[in-house]
């Protein structure tokens, strides 16, 4: 889904327990957190925050990226 069809989300209208933001986009991991090659807790360490700048740090693949716009459940609200 690309970033124009994501629908805008404030943080207190988000429905999952397990999200964080990568590129302003809000990233629902709660089937991935078990599966991600780090752990779970380095994605535990940004619940609920902007994770963009260590994602990037780590040098992410981009079958990573595409994971993220997979899960991607919406784009965080500018207000926000």
């Amino acid at each position: 889904m690309s970033q124009q069809q994501l629908p805008e989300i404030s943080i207190e209208d988000i429905q999952t327990d397990y999200w964080l933001v990568i590129d302003s986009k809000i990233v629902d991991f709660s089937e991935f957190i078990w599966k991600h090659p780090g752990g779970p807790s380095y994605l535990k360490e940004y619940l609920h925050k902007d994770a963009t700048e260590k994602f990037h740090y780590f040098g992410h693949s981009e079958r990573a990226m595409e994971m993220v716009n997979e899960m991607a459940i919406g784009v965080l609200k500018k207000d926000a």
